[in-house]
């Protein structure tokens, strides 16, 4: 089994981040989409020193611009988290609209059945068109989600609020 913390929107609450990563430790992966407004190694710093093996993932947010590190982030990645499951990350300003359409069809072309985002600061775990689509809401107001890959590839998501 393998435990992601998913979050997005921290927008410099630190003090929020370092609790959160502290009462979901151990953790196999900490997964950022966008809107950090700190620099990238202090989030690295703060999940390895209780998560030494961490894989950590972030991508730019719209309002990372004026942060050096988080700036130099890209907009996407698209990476495997298990044998079956690949995520589709971004922050989500660059596919706004009133649906998952250009999400979905962007998650299908680089071969992702999960999409990770941010920006609406909205919690959300939906499947629509076979892809799973979460949403942690804003870290800044203690929204996250736990996403838990099983043994047996199944995948389960958690939404929570401090």
């Amino acid at each position: 089994m393998k435990k992601y913390l998913v979050c997005s929107d921290i927008h410099e609450r630190e003090d929020i981040l370092r609790y959160v990563v502290m009462q979901e430790s151990p953790l196999d992966g900490v997964i950022v989409a966008g809107d950090l407004q700190m620099e990238t190694h202090d989030i690295e710093n703060l999940v390895r020193a209780n998560n030494r093996k961490c894989d950590i993932y972030m991508v730019c947010g719209n309002c990372d611009r004026y942060t050096f590190t988080a700036a130099q982030l890209p907009s996407v990645l698209a990476f495997p988290i298990s044998e079956t499951h690949r995520v589709f990350l971004t922050h989500g300003h660059l596919f706004h609209g009133p649906s998952y359409s250009l999400l979905a069809v962007t998650a299908r072309e680089k071969n992702c059945d999960i999409v990770i985002y941010g920006h609406t600061h909205c919690a959300v775990d939906e499947t629509e068109q076979g892809i799973r689509f979460i949403n942690g809401g804003a870290l800044r107001r203690g929204g996250y989600a736990i996403l838990t890959i099983g043994d047996d590839e199944s995948v389960d998501v958690k939404l929570k609020l401090v």
